[in-house]
This record gives structure tokens, sequence and C-alpha cells, in this order.
């Protein structure tokens, strides 16, 4: 009974030693593989080009595209060979397409197909109603969208590859796709022309039609200018036969003789007739003469104690003076002399009324155009300077107001009183 007992005991030893070596196996193996796997990871990546459907890009190329292109058309995600050709015909003048595409990083498991290998791995895709293979999922999605089947089924049996006739017929097809795609694109590049054109003429006939409307405009500006000119030339000959038939009758009734004076600046006419002139310039002479009488009774004196021609006695009688001046020169309307007049003795009651500090305002030459020519050679031009305290020196040839005969209030007052007659005269001009 004992050695019984013993047995088994030397039995489980056993077992137990055996158990203990194949643990110790068991860890040396897993040892190796860990130092494997280790080593493994330590290994740089391999690197290589974008993984894209191999069967479909060989498929692409076989018809005559560049496997650049056909790799980036796939990487872009085209599903099938027409998206593929699609993308290489759109983007076939772009200036990077041929450029090399970087590499990246072996993905783990890549090798091997993924299916192992064995009799169940699946090559291709069946229509199960015809019997059809296809390489790849897009090319069944393609098929399936032409035809409006639907039942498919994965297979093992691996589509053989298209022989030589196929390929040249579905290069043909495709060249035949690519042309008739061009001939569309041309087709819509002649209607785009064919607007823009359309568009062109259109603006070109608005242009000429805003030219012709402006050419129009100038005329209608120049012809009226003309008109203008002509009715001014017209106006301005009537004014001169009418002066000339006053000419003849002064003429007529003075024995031949005229009273009009011919100066440097041409034939300037009193505005009057020359003998309603000669009638003021006597009444003109009386008035001073009686004015003179009433000064040298009031100051005791005589008509030759002063240099001026004429003298008033009081600021009312150089008030009433002026405004006989201004009615008085206001009557001559003949080619605006008269408006002429007062605008030039406006000018110098202006200047003394609103400059009474300057000097040079209280000066006016006898011999000074202006005065000359617009002023002194009418009634009353004179006498009005006279009557604001302007005294006439002969030997100097000037009008000189003094700083004591000058009375602003009364200068004031006349500027005013010229001004409006001014204005008048412009009014009736315009009318």
């Amino acid at each position: 009974g004992d050695a019984m007992a013993a047995e088994p005991t030397g039995a489980s030893e056993g077992a137990a030693s055996a158990s203990a070596s194949a643990g110790a196996d068991a860890m040396d193996v897993e040892g190796k593989e860990g130092e494997g796997k280790d080593a493994g990871g330590a290994e740089e990546p391999n690197m290589v080009l974008p993984p894209v459907d191999t069967a479909m890009m060989n498929e692409v190329v076989a018809m005559g595209f560049p496997e650049v292109r056909v790799r980036k058309a796939l990487m872009a995600g085209s599903s099938n060979a027409e998206a593929v050709i699609n993308w290489c015909v759109d983007h076939g003048e772009d200036g990077d397409i041929d450029d090399p595409i970087p590499l990246v990083a072996e993905a783990s498991g890549t090798v091997g197909g993924g299916g192992g290998g064995g009799d169940g791995t699946v090559k291709s895709y069946k229509c199960n109603e015809t019997g059809r293979l296809f390489a790849c999922m897009a090319d069944v999605e393609l098929y399936a969208e032409k035809t409006g089947r639907s039942d498919f089924s994965e297979c093992t049996e691996e589509k053989k590859p298209r022989t030589a006739e196929e390929l040249a017929r579905d290069k043909a097809r495709l060249k035949e796709r690519i042309a008739q795609k061009r001939r569309e694109r041309d087709v819509e590049e002649k209607e785009v022309n064919k607007d823009l054109e359309k568009q062109r003429r259109f603006m070109g006939k608005e242009m000429s039609k805003t030219r012709e409307q402006m050419e129009s405009e100038k005329r209608a500006r120049d012809f009226r200018a003309m008109k203008k000119e002509k009715e001014d030339a017209k106006r301005e000959r009537d004014r001169l036969r009418a002066e000339l038939a006053k000419d003849k009758a002064e003429r007529k009734a003075r024995g031949g003789k005229l009273a009009g004076r011919l100066a440097a600046e041409g034939y300037n006419p009193a505005g009057l007739s020359a003998s309603m002139a000669q009638e003021d310039a006597k009444a003109h002479a009386a008035e001073a003469a009686e004015l003179a009488a009433k000064a040298v009774a009031a100051g005791g004196g005589n008509s030759s104690a002063t240099k001026n021609d004429t003298s008033f006695a009081s600021v009312e009688e150089r008030a009433e003076a002026v405004d006989k001046c201004i009615e008085s020169l206001m009557k001559y309307k003949v080619g605006g002399d008269g408006g002429n007049a007062l605008k030039v003795l406006n000018a110098y009651t202006k200047n003394l009324s609103q400059k009474p500090e300057e000097d040079k305002f209280r000066t006016i030459k006898l011999d000074n155009n202006a005065y000359k020519s617009k002023v002194a050679t009418l009634r009353g031009g004179t006498r009005l300077l006279q009557a604001i305290g302007f005294v006439k020196d002969d030997d100097r040839g000037v009008l000189e107001l003094s700083v004591e005969d000058r009375d602003l209030d009364l200068i004031t007052q006349t500027h005013q009183k010229v001004q409006a007659a001014y204005q008048q005269c412009l009014k009736g001009a315009e009318m």
C-alpha cells in the first residue's frame, strides 16, 4: 500500500516539473516575441505613395493618361474611371499637374491584400442578373447607375484583364468623349463670345448715339452764339444809324457843323443830340453863375475868389445839386452813356465813403481816361463831384477834395443815390 501511494506522488511531481518546464518555454517564446516587436518598433517607417485603387489606376493609365495625373485624380476623390478622366481633362492645364506626389509613411496591414490570400478572398463583384464581373465597387456603382440594376454579390473569381482590342475600343471611346467635351466647351465659348460681341456692339451704338447727341448740342450752342452775335451786330448797326441820323439832323440845324468830337478811342457822341447838349451846357453855365452870385452875396466876396467854377452856400444846396446831376445823367440813354457815367461816379463815391483814410481817392486826374470819356463829357458829371467838395485845379490838371471841404455824411448819401440810379439804369437796359 505504501508503494502504491508513492507512485502517484512521484507522478504528481513529474507533472509539476513538466508544467514548470512548459511555463518556462512559454515565457521564453513571449520574451522572444516581445524582443521582435521592440526591434520592429525601432525601425524607421517605409515611405510610399498614398494608397489608391490600383486596378482602376492601371485601367485608366492603359488608356493613355499619365500615372501621376491619374493618382492625383483618385486622391481627389474620383470614384470611377469616368470621374478620373473628367478630372484629368479639367485639370490638364494646371501648372502643377505633373509635379511629383509627396510620399507618406506606409500604414500597417497594407501589405498582403487584407484577406489573407485564401480561397475565401473577395477578388471581384458580380452582377447576379447578367453575370458580369467588376474589379471594384466604383465600377459596380457606375454600372448600377447606368443600367438601374441592383442585384450584386461578392465573388472570389478574379476579373480577367481586358484584351488589347477591348482597351483600344475603350480608349477610342474615351477619346471621342473627350473630343465631344471639348466640342461642347467650344460651343459654349462661342455662345459666350457671341453674347460679348452683342454687348460690345450695343455699347458701341450707345456711345455713337451719345457722341451724336453731344455734337448736336454743340452745333445748337454754336448756332445760338452765332445768332446772338449777329443780333448784337445788327443792334450796333441800328444804333450807329440812329447816331448818324442825329448827326445829319444836327448838321442841317447848325449849317453843316457838328458839335461831336472824334477822340483817340473812336467816335463817341455825347449821347443826347448835339443841339440838346448845347442847350444843357448853357443851362449849366447859367445855373453855375446863379449859384456863384448867391455865394458872393452871402460871403461878401466876388465870384473870382475861388478856383471852383461854382459855390454852394449850404449842405442842403449841395444835396439838391447832387439830385439834379443824377437826374441829368440818367437822361443819357443812347449807348448807355448815362449808366457808364454813374458806374464811374459810383466807384469814386464808394472809395471815398468806405476808405476815407486813403488820400489817393481824393484826387482825380483830368486826363484820366474813365473820367475824360465817361464823366466830363456829360452834363452833371463834373458838377456832381464839385457838389460833394471837389475843386478843379486847371494848373495841376486835377480835381481835388481837401480834408477841410470833405463831408463824409454827404459823400455817403451821394454814394447811395448814385448806386441806386446805376442799378435802375441796369434794369432799364435789360428790359
